[in-house]
């Protein structure tokens, strides 16, 4: 069952501290039984964000889950790349990463600005368990 999770990657910091990154969404293949694991822990009221418990309790899963943002990870770092170019984008490339979706623009600026990463460690994955986890600030 491909389940979607919504993500902020934070970059630099770990989830909890001073912000700095973006929100994305990213897919997961996942079993039944780890779906009932998740529904298990999203009904229990907690005081912190559910995917700790997750990662407390089934920490393979969280691991599987964090794998799969990967992608993500990426798409992050590179859009965040853009603020420390040389050069600005010029208006023309503006114009074509318009038209082009959110992964669309990592690769092309990857291969136009040579902003692919050399790694991907720095960034963290805060993924929300449920839309009320979700900060006020997200505007999906």
């Amino acid at each position: 069952m491909i389940k979607t999770f919504t993500a902020f990657i934070s970059l630099g910091f770990a989830c909890g501290g001073p912000e700095m990154g973006d929100y994305g969404e990213f897919t997961v293949d996942l079993s039944e039984d780890d779906v009932k694991k998740i529904d298990e822990i999203v009904r229990e009221t907690t005081k912190g964000y559910k995917r700790f418990l997750l990662e407390e309790r089934y920490p393979e899963l969280h691991a599987r889950i964090v794998a799969a943002a990967q992608g993500l990870v990426r798409d992050v770092i590179v859009h965040d790349g853009v603020a420390y170019l040389e050069e600005p984008i010029t208006e023309e490339d503006e114009t074509k990463l318009e038209s082009m979706t959110y992964h669309e623009q990592t690769d092309y600026l990857t291969a136009k600005y040579n902003l692919e990463p050399d790694t991907l460690e720095l960034a963290d994955v805060c993924y929300y368990l449920s839309k009320e986890e979700l900060p006020r600030d997200y505007k999906g």
